[in-house]
């Protein structure tokens, strides 16, 4: 796994757990969401990390491509074995950062694809390659060369289930008209970037902002994110956020109001 690779550009999952579960409820989503990656989008390496052991077995059939590198075990790699998986955001933004430094003068562009709810989708906007593909480097190749980071959105999917037809991009087609959190996603250049995460980045010090930033329009490209493949993961995490924003108010209302 630490053979360089030299891509054009390149992708970084977060952290995943939990994917055999999510296998049993979305059959052949996972290989699915890989392959999209791989011959749509036409990333040149894939680099898939497993927190827990849920995805060995089903990212053995891309092993033999040579464009994916899979980090198993992760939280044993780092250290953190012994919390399992409730260490597991410590360990995400750890993966991040090696990610960065792993494809640094190796990788002119890296993306982080965050987990299987998420695709970079092209806008009516976008070309396509002769073969209908989507080619990811139509993005790269239409900013300047001073660009060192990409900012894209994102549109929140759900509501009624329209099919079952297996594929959650055609049984989902329902778009929020606003989404929450606003997340925005990023693909950057690192050897330009001293910090990265999902949604943003910090550049090296001589590299100006906000000029080295390219906002796309979502007419151009966005990401999808399908809030239904992890619908009790995602009101868990609700349900956290909701708490420590109560409890926020709380000691506000006690200190500052009293």
């Amino acid at each position: 796994a630490s053979t360089p690779v030299r891509v054009s550009s390149a992708a970084c999952t977060e952290p995943l757990y939990g994917m055999d579960t999510m296998e049993k409820r979305w059959p052949g989503h996972f290989s699915r969401w890989v392959h999209y990656h791989l011959y749509t989008l036409r990333y040149g390496l894939l680099d898939i990390y497993d927190l827990d052991g849920s995805v060995a077995d089903l990212v053995w059939p891309f092993a033999e491509t040579g464009r994916v590198r899979y980090w198993p075990r992760w939280s044993s790699m780092i250290g953190l074995d012994r919390f399992d998986t409730n260490c597991k955001y410590v360990g995400e933004y750890l993966a991040y950062q090696h990610c960065a430094v792993m494809h640094r003068g190796v990788s002119q562009w890296v993306a982080i694809i965050h987990s299987p709810d998420s695709f970079l989708v092209p806008g009516i906007k976008s070309r396509q390659g002769s073969s209908g593909a989507v080619l990811v480097a139509d993005l790269l190749s239409a900013a300047s060369p001073d660009v060192a980071s990409f900012i894209l959105g994102s549109w929140t999917f759900d509501g009624p289930r329209r099919s079952s037809s297996g594929s959650v991009l055609q049984d989902f087609p329902w778009r929020r008209k606003s989404h929450i959190g606003g997340h925005e996603y990023v693909i950057y250049d690192p050897k330009l970037t001293d910090y990265a995460e999902p949604h943003g980045v910090l550049h090296l010090e001589h590299v100006p902002y906000p000029g080295a930033v390219y906002r796309v329009a979502p007419e151009l490209w966005v990401f999808h994110h399908y809030v239904s493949i992890f619908v009790e993961r995602n009101l868990r995490i609700l349900r956290r956020f909701s708490l420590v924003w109560d409890l926020g108010h709380m000691v506000l209302d006690r200190f500052l109001l009293a």
